[in-house]
């Protein structure tokens, strides 16, 4: 409710999203991502996700009655980013189950 907190929250925030923004430009330039997708809106769309995630997950303790680990719930959000921008996930490529591909 603090003014001062809820303007460093949003800087934080709208760097995040410029910064993935960017990223997603940099993958549909190359073929990677899908191009029928807005990237500033998918930014902005896929960070609420895992920020919204976060909050309740972390913030109010719904991991403690979860039957999922963290493990499986960042693969699952890795999984819904990566499927939303339309890349190809290569789970055979990674040899520790932590990697990302």
């Amino acid at each position: 409710t603090d003014p001062r907190y809820r303007e460093v929250l949003s800087g934080i925030r709208r760097d995040h999203v410029a910064r993935v923004t960017r990223e997603i430009e940099k993958l549909q330039a190359t073929g990677v991502a899908a191009d029928d997708v807005n990237p500033a809106i998918a930014a902005s769309a896929l960070c609420a996700m895992v920020e919204g995630f976060g909050r309740h997950w972390y913030g109010r303790g719904e991991q403690d009655s979860a039957s999922y680990d963290d493990a499986t719930a960042v693969a699952t959000l890795s999984t819904l980013w990566a499927r939303g921008l339309g890349l190809t996930i290569d789970r055979s490529a990674s040899t520790d189950a932590g990697e990302q591909s």
